[in-house]
């Protein structure tokens, strides 16, 4: 009977002492798998957003104010050629009505005392990669098209929203392999 008790008494002594031990290793694996999830997760949604903010960057094209149909139509004509080239995703042809509808729908307090329409004609482009931005509005620009007033790429925002997704999908993917490797 005593020796009974002694295997039962080093028992719980064992399991008392090797208790802290066993905690604390299994909160250390608990903790570095609901930061790899967590990690994860985030880096999904903001790769989801960088992609969802890239899909926004276009390439505008505006006209002056006594534009021809002609010059209109030879600039429409470039761009179906480039769509044909999968250099662009989608373009589209904005009047002037038509801006200025969209304008005053996104800001009526800015167009309430408006005596006539400021906004030219324009056509907004998309790209079919939004790294080829600087390249489209180049190779438009570089056409010399009569008629067009200015070709607008957006250059600043452009380079540093895709600066910005790039450092955050790379900072992301080092610190989930990093997590992978630790756990």
């Amino acid at each position: 009977m005593s020796r009974f008790k002694l295997v039962v008494s080093e028992a719980f002594r064992s399991i008392g002492s090797n208790i802290s031990t066993s905690f604390a290793a299994t909160m250390t694996v608990l903790i570095g798998m609901f930061l790899l999830g967590l990690l994860i997760a985030l880096g999904s949604w903001v790769v989801s957003w960088s992609d969802h903010v890239k899909d926004q960057l276009e390439v505008k094209v505006f006209f002056v104010e006594n534009v021809k149909s002609k010059q209109i139509n030879a600039v429409g004509g470039y761009l179906g050629t480039l769509q044909t080239d999968g250099k662009i995703k989608d373009y589209q042809f904005i009047s002037r009505g038509e801006a200025l509808h969209r304008m005053q729908k996104k800001y009526p307090e800015l167009t309430a005392d408006l005596p006539s329409n400021p906004l030219p004609d324009s056509y907004e482009i998309t790209p079919k990669h939004a790294e080829e931005v600087k390249q489209l509005s180049a190779s438009i620009r570089g056409q010399k098209f009569a008629g067009v007033d200015r070709v607008k790429d957006g250059q600043q925002t452009s380079k540093r929203i895709l600066q910005v997704a790039r450092v955050i999908e790379v900072v992301f993917l080092i610190a989930v392999v990093v997590l992978l490797a630790a756990s």
